[in-house]
């Protein structure tokens, strides 16, 4: 019981803490635009942070330099917990979908958050756990986003016992879309990203309580991304794999969150 009350306090300790951000900075702007375009632009990948615990109650990760106003940032976090309920994220980043591969000994949580940069931004991001557990994170930082409404589609799936960690497709009726993908398996391994996704973060687990993730992102022309699959070097007993389409910014970019 001790141990479970002092957990419980930690939390809330971790909670108060989340919700003071201290030490920011003030970013510059994104380049003016100038006349409204008349189609979507491109998004472009930017930067990235990554990070990784073996065990603990938090999980930071660094604000990239060169993030201006107005940057999307898209962040993946996979911690050994039986529930998305469990983690609490910085201010200001809004969940996409949270997801658990549950198993005995071997929980999973990954959650996906997105960021829209703002006039200041703290050097460093902090992720607390109701308990401390192995944990890998990362954020993409994306430009040409519409930071109104980033997000166009989003799909996930949890896997067990296996070494191709799987996320559903989307599928949007936008053209020039940025499609991310995290995948996230517990203990340790080596990620390979899905045929025809660029790479952008590979983080193997620190340990057999630990996580490791691959994070990749691809070009959309329009229509369905198909089912993307990541394949590892290792069976692992929980995986989760998850697909976020971006909405780029301009006029072309209409239409509904969808949710597979």
């Amino acid at each position: 019981m001790r141990s479970v009350r002092t957990s419980v306090r930690s939390f809330v300790i971790a909670l108060a803490a989340a919700a003071l951000l201290g030490g920011g900075s003030a970013l510059p702007a994104s380049p003016p635009s100038g006349a409204k375009p008349s189609a979507a632009v491109d998004v472009t990948f930017k930067g990235k942070s990554q990070s990784r615990i073996s065990k603990g109650f938090v999980l930071s990760l660094a604000r990239p330099g060169n993030v201006v106003r107005g940057d999307v940032l898209v962040a993946g976090i996979a911690v050994r917990l039986g529930s998305p309920g469990q983690v609490i994220a910085p201010a200001g980043w809004r969940p996409i979908r949270g997801l658990t591969s549950r198993s005995r000994g071997a929980n999973l949580t990954q959650i996906t958050y997105y960021k829209v940069a703002a006039v200041i931004e703290p050097p460093t991001y902090r992720w607390h756990f109701a308990r401390p557990r192995g944990a890998t994170g990362g954020l993409l930082v994306y430009a040409g986003v519409d930071g109104a409404r980033p997000l166009l589609a989003h799909s996930g799936r949890a896997t067990l016992n296996g070494r191709m960690i799987l996320a559903p497709s989307v599928r949007t009726a936008e053209r020039n879309v940025l499609v991310v993908g995290f995948f996230s398996g517990s203990g340790r391994g080596l990620l390979a990203p899905p045929r025809g996704m660029a790479r952008r973060y590979r983080v193997a687990g620190a340990a057999r309580v630990g996580v490791s993730a691959e994070a990749a992102d691809l070009k959309l022309l329009g229509g369905a991304s198909g089912a993307k699959v990541a394949r590892s070097s290792v069976v692992h007993r929980s995986a989760v794999g998850q697909l976020v389409a971006l909405r780029p910014a301009g006029p072309g970019a209409l239409g509904p969150v969808k949710a597979t």
